[in-house]
């Protein structure tokens, strides 16, 4: 089957924000979800008291927001044993921001509602919350990044599965996909004849059907970034539901999610205008980085032999290294002449590629530093919209 002639047209009347508003209004969306999981426990176990509503959708993001700047102490002081530097990382750029807020830099959208929050089984499961902001008419999908140690071990689970690509009928199209086994067990695999995608539009779906000019946006931070992408492509590529196009996934800090067969069926609803993607990335996140390639060819490796062999297959080698999607802007230091840099992920091996400087740079992938320096693009990024920049880098 032929794909349609026109090429990254999103545009379809809906009033999108400029790049700065879309960039820094989900990255504060996907830090946030560190500090409210914690603030949630902490409610449920009785440690905070008086704030039961928070435990009860619909919730408004201006309460949550303020419980969590007041309660900063006390979420600080019970960590506990859980990967602390994130949740520390997500509470100092909520600090920076409130104090910031005087002088004209704006907190998460006031408008939002959360409608649903998954986080009741969080030591064991993904963590997702649902808003609706009627202000910029779009329902978000944020997701937590890695904190509990079965986040971790999703993390290491570096072979690549392959699964049917449904969009395996249209030109130039692979009838196989691999994505990253771990990120696809832990948000497509079945409990109960559910998965984590149909948990979420059971809460996404009746919005997007009172609402049909609203849109679709997922987010969040390292895990949550490759989840949202997941999530992104499987919301496009849905026959069945209601959903509106183009879907938005706006990733921050994340790691890659699949091969090259992957990159190009995601860059084909892209085309299609059906997808969009800004990958949010600091230079030298050793994150962003990883993994370079599965498991099987990593070992592969060890064996010349066995790795000369393989290569004979050139397609079956590419099929085995990771590559990232979407639009990058890449987020730079302040020693940097430059702040900034939009690239394409056009697939080829030197986009991304590890590199051995950023395995003393891990206060890169922090929550802190991607606010801070967002906070600086803000008259740079202005100014740019993302459809432009998807004409301008891809075609």
């Amino acid at each position: 089957m032929a794909a349609p002639s026109e090429k990254f047209s999103f545009d379809d009347g809906y009033e999108w924000p400029n790049l700065f508003q879309e960039a820094d209004e989900m990255l504060q969306v996907a830090l946030m979800m560190y500090p409210f999981t914690k603030l949630r426990d902490l409610i449920r176990n009785g440690t905070l008291k008086n704030l039961d509503g928070l435990l009860n959708t619909p919730i408004s993001a201006r309460n949550a927001v303020r419980a969590i700047e007041e309660n900063t102490d006390a979420l600080m002081e019970k960590l506990g044993n859980e990967d602390t530097s994130m949740c520390q990382a997500a509470l100092k750029s909520f600090q920076e921001r409130y104090e910031m807020t005087e002088e004209g830099c704006e907190m998460v959208s006031f408008s939002s509602i959360l409608l649903a929050y998954g986080d009741g089984k969080n030591e064991e499961e993904l963590v997702y919350g649902v808003a609706v902001d009627k202000a910029r008419k779009r329902v978000t999908v944020g997701f937590r990044g890695s904190v509990t140690q079965k986040d971790f071990l999703t993390d290491a689970c570096i072979s690549l599965k392959a699964i049917e690509n449904p969009l395996k009928e249209y030109d130039g199209q692979s009838d196989e996909i691999k994505i990253h086994s771990g990120f696809h067990t832990y948000f497509l695999k079945e409990k109960n004849g559910l998965n984590k995608f149909d948990e979420i539009m059971k809460a996404v779906v009746p919005v997007l059907v009172e609402y049909p000019d609203y849109k679709l946006y997922t987010t969040g931070h390292s895990l949550g970034g490759a989840l949202s992408t997941l999530f992104a492509f499987e919301a496009a590529t849905s026959s069945t539901l209601p959903i509106p196009t183009p879907v938005t996934c706006v990733s921050v800090a994340s790691p890659k999610v699949g091969s090259e067969s992957f990159r190009k069926a995601f860059q084909f609803l892209e085309e299609q205008g059906k997808l969009r993607h800004l990958r949010i990335a600091n230079d030298l996140d050793p994150v962003t980085l990883s993994p370079p390639a599965s498991s099987k060819l990593m070992l592969l490796s060890l064996s010349p032999i066995a790795l000369a062999v393989t290569s004979a297959v050139s397609s079956h080698i590419e099929d085995e290294m990771y590559k990232h999607v979407g639009l990058k802007l890449k987020l730079l230091g302040a020693d940097d002449k430059a702040k900034y840099k939009l690239s394409y992920s056009a697939g080829t091996w030197r986009q991304d590629f590890f590199n051995p400087k950023s395995a003393t740079t891990v206060s890169h992938h922090f929550g802190f530093e991607y606010s801070h320096r967002m906070i600086g693009l803000r008259d740079a990024l202005d100014s740019m919209y993302l459809n432009e920049l998807y004409k301008e880098k891809c075609l």
